[in-house]
């Protein structure tokens, strides 16, 4: 029993890195009132980074990441993937 407890222990955080980014994109079938896809799961709309204009999406991506709940953004404006912990501040 404590084996197994000590292999569970060492398996989990493991596991725990080899998650998608995007864990919930696949879940959440359609596109947002603005036409992107949803990065975030039902009930937490709230969390979708915002749309921008295609005008800001360069000047946005040169500043890099302040935040786990900021975004890259594709030429449409579109927010593509929610930016890494390790990049943050880059």
């Amino acid at each position: 029993m404590k084996i197994k407890l000590l292999i569970w222990a060492l398996i989990l955080p493991l596991s725990a890195l080899a998650q998608p980014t995007q864990p919930f994109a696949s879940q959440r079938p359609g596109l947002t009132p603005g036409g992107c896809a949803w990065l975030v799961p039902w009930g937490m709309e709230y969390a979708q980074p915002k749309q921008l204009l295609p005008s800001e999406v360069a000047a946005k991506n040169a500043r890099g990441c302040l935040s786990q709940f900021d975004a890259y953004y594709g030429s449409n404006g579109c927010p593509l993937k929610y930016c890494n912990y390790k990049d943050i501040g880059e």
